[in-house]
């Protein structure tokens, strides 16, 4: 649920095993932190998980990750998903969906 509206959302395997894995956790929310459902994507988590991602990218490739790399936003993971759909031939409907900001 979105904005006070029920979403479909397209997943595959590997999301779905995910959410197969979490579920039950929590009576309404499927994300969760220490029994407390997450409420907003752009949270201390999130803002500590990104240097944390960055140190991992320069400890496995060797280099510093690009600055966008270092500040990506949730935004961003969403229009990259949706490029990425509508290069494999995904249907336009679901890459539009992807990319939508009322999501």
């Amino acid at each position: 649920m979105k904005n006070r509206e029920d979403r479909v959302v397209e997943l595959n395997a590997v999301a779905r095993r995910v959410i197969d894995e979490v579920r039950g956790n929590h009576p309404d929310q499927v994300f969760t932190y220490r029994g407390n459902a997450i409420e907003t994507m752009h949270n201390r988590g999130w803002q500590a998980a990104r240097p944390r991602a960055a140190k991992k990218y320069q400890d496995e490739l060797g280099e510093p990750a690009p600055e966008g790399f270092k500040n990506i936003r949730v935004h961003d993971l969403s229009a990259t998903s949706a490029a990425f759909a509508s290069s494999k031939a995904v249907a336009l409907t679901s890459a539009s969906f992807l990319a939508s900001r009322n999501r």
